[in-house]
This record gives structure tokens, sequence and C-alpha cells, in this order.
């Protein structure tokens, strides 16, 4: 078991570096882009003191680029950019962050039989809490990335969201991005109900085959498949074409770094606690009888 549980502490290594590496890049892209719209800012400052500038509305334009002279853009403007223009590619990925390391113990308990072996010395439910307790000792890897993207963006960028609000441009609420660091925990503790919710669907999914690839495969294969359902028959087929409601945009489970909310946070932080909880109800029923789950590995063996 030791050995397995090092796997899984070197894939976690692994995918950390990757994400440091990621964010370094995405990062370093912005920065140089930041400090582009300085010059060119401190530019057009120089070229309205000279009356060197033709544009509509001169007064206008000179009075707010005046004005934005000493509003350095702020944090979350950065990360947006970020989560938008660099990272996207995370997106469909990240359930395959989580369940790399994830999946290799329970599979590992599951493979060698464990239950089987000590069926006449060990209680189900003590069972259920050992392959829990292992499955879930990397569900703060989604958040870690989250944040490893973000705390550089406070080098090169204000904690203070005025720039957003002087330039009328909010990808968040404006209740929200006023408060960074409740941003954050938000942030992360959506990212964190989504890795326990892909944790769950990878454990009802290792049930059906005990290989460790084909297990990550078939799992993303579910995935895919739930995120059709929303996206085609939930949002195209319910809420647009019959109520005419865009509300089911929200229901996208492969969207999770973007953390939209033009629906309302409420309405974000709640659809991803349903869903968390729908994930534990098939996770129960999943692993509810002890002899299916007995006979499903003797079945891959």
């Amino acid at each position: 078991m030791y050995n397995v549980s090092k796997k899984s502490k070197i894939a976690t290594i692994i995918i950390i570096i990757f994400a440091i590496l990621v964010s370094i890049i995405a990062n370093s892209n912005l920065s140089d882009g930041v400090k582009k719209y300085q010059r060119s800012l401190q530019n057009e400052i120089i070229k309205c003191s000279n009356n060197d500038i033709n544009v509509d509305d001169y007064e206008e334009y000179c009075q707010k680029i005046l004005k934005n002279n000493n509003v350095k853009v702020d944090t979350l403007t950065s990360f947006s950019n970020i989560l938008i223009f660099q990272v996207k590619f995370l997106n469909p990925i990240a359930i395959l962050l989580v369940l790399i390391p994830s999946l290799i113990e329970p599979i590992y308990i599951l493979k060698n039989k464990f239950l089987i072996n000590s069926n006449n010395r060990i209680e189900y439910k003590y069972f259920l809490k050992l392959l829990l307790k292992r499955a879930y000792k990397y569900i703060w890897i989604l958040p870690l990335i989250g944040v490893i993207l973000y705390v550089p963006t406070m080098f090169y960028s204000s904690l203070n969201p005025e720039y957003q609000v002087i330039n009328g441009f909010t990808f968040w609420e404006t209740n929200l991005i006023q408060k960074p660091l409740i941003f954050m925990i938000l942030y992360s503790l959506n990212l964190l109900m989504y890795s326990i919710i892909f944790v769950n669907i990878g454990l009802i999914s290792i049930k059906k085959s005990q290989k460790y690839i084909a297990s990550l495969i078939y799992t993303y294969i579910v995935y895919i498949h739930i995120q059709l359902f929303f996206e085609l028959v939930i949002n195209n087929y319910f809420l647009i074409s019959i109520f005419h409601s865009e509300i089911g945009y929200l229901f996208n489970i492969m969207n999770m770094f973007i953390f939209s909310d033009q629906f309302g946070l409420l309405y974000l932080l709640l659809f991803s606690f349903v869903i968390l909880v729908i994930s534990f109800i098939c996770l129960y029923f999943s692993y509810k009888d002890k002899e299916k789950l007995v006979i499903s590995i003797e079945k891959n063996y």
C-alpha cells in the first residue's frame, strides 16, 4: 500500500509542477500586456497634454485618460484575462487533474480484493470509509491550482478594484470584485465542490473496471455524457425551447475555472451544491449493496 500511496503523491507533485509552469507562462504573458497598456496610457496622457490627439469628444476622452493615470489594473481583471484567454484549456482536463492521483489507491483496494479477503474481519462501513478516505485525499488540487494562477497577479496588479469600476468592465459582480479575499474563498469553495463531484463520478466508474487507464477513460466518457445531457436536453430543449430562459448556460460542468456569475453568485454556487448532492446520492446507491460490489470485483478477475 505504501508504494501505491507513493505513486499518488508523485502524480500529485507532477500536476502541481504543471500548474506552476502554466501559471508562470500565463502570468508572464499577461504581465507584459499590462506593462504595454501602462506605456500606452502614458503616451496618450502626453498627447492630451500637448493637444496632439485626434479623436471625437477630445475633452471627454482626455478627462477619462487623466482619470485613469494613477489607476492600476486590478488583480481580478488580470485573473479573468488569464482564465478566459490563457488557461481555458484547463477546464476540460480539470477532472483528469483530480482523478489521476485520486483513483490510484481506490482502484488498488478494489483490484486486490481487499473487501473479499477481509470479508469476515471487517465491517462494510469501515471498508467504505477507507475507500472514501483514500479517494478524497487530493480534492484540494483544483482549489490549489486556482490559487497558483491567482497569486502572481498580485505582483503586477492592484487589489483595488477601481480599474474595473472606472472602465465599466466587470467580469464578475461589482459587490464581489470589491472583496478579493471573499472572492477567492468562494472561488476555491466552488472548485472544491467540483473536485468532490469528479471523485464521486470516478468512484462510481471504477466499480465497472478496476483497470486504471480504462477507468480514467470510462469516467471521462461519463463526464462528457453528463455535460451533453445538461447542454442538449436540459438547456436547449427545456430551458431555451420551452421556457425561453438562458439560465441553462449555468449548467456547464466543463467551465468551472471561469466561475461565471452572470446569473448571480447564489445560483452559481447553488447549482454546484445540487450537483454535489446528486453525486453523493448516486455514490450511495452505487455502493449500498455489498454483495453487488463483491460480484463486480470478482467479474473483473
